[in-house]
This record gives C-alpha cells, structure tokens and sequence, in this order.
C-alpha cells in the first residue's frame, strides 16, 4: 500500500507538471531505474527507501509524509495545520544536546 501512495503522489506530481521524470534523477532524488519501476509498479518487492523518499519530498517541495498520506485522485495534497507547523518549528529550533 505505502507503494502505491508513493507512485501516486509522484505520478500526480509529473502530470500536474511540478516535476518531471528527467529532472528527478537529474537532482539526484531517485535513480531513473528506480523511478520508472516506482512509475509503473512493477518491480516486483521495489522498496524506497527513507533517504530517497526525503529526497523526492524535497524535490517536490514537499514533506515526506505528505507523499505517504491517502488521499484520492485528484485532491489537493494535504497541508499541514497552522498548530502542527508551529510544533514542527519548535523541534526545528531544539539545539542538540
């Protein structure tokens, strides 16, 4: 399932035109191999991993969970709240120890 909403959201992405496959694996977000088993679905146990799911979610200006979210076909991609922002901000401004 987390598959399909990935290959969703960045086949959602190409077809608005926020990106497209040639400048994803220029920008080093995801392999062109990779991406095109993503796109069709067909690599059979195709796994994305954490560091190239933030990868892409940065080329898309977008958080990773973002892509991860159920949603369907045609709806807006879902934002977070005005709270959740100001919570994240928090963590973002906590100094490591």
């Amino acid at each position: 399932m987390i598959r399909e909403l990935l290959r969703d959201a960045v086949n959602e992405a190409i077809g608005a035109g926020r990106a497209t496959h040639r400048k994803m694996v220029a920008s080093g977000a995801i392999s062109n191999g990779a991406l095109g088993r993503l796109h069709n679905l067909n690599g059979v146990g195709e796994n994305v991993g954490i560091d190239t799911l933030d990868l892409l979610a940065d080329h898309l200006n977008l958080e990773p969970w973002q892509l991860l979210h159920p949603r369907s076909h045609g709806t807006a991609i879902p934002t977070a709240t005005d709270r959740a922002n100001d919570i994240a901000r928090a963590f973002d401004d906590l100094k490591d120890p």
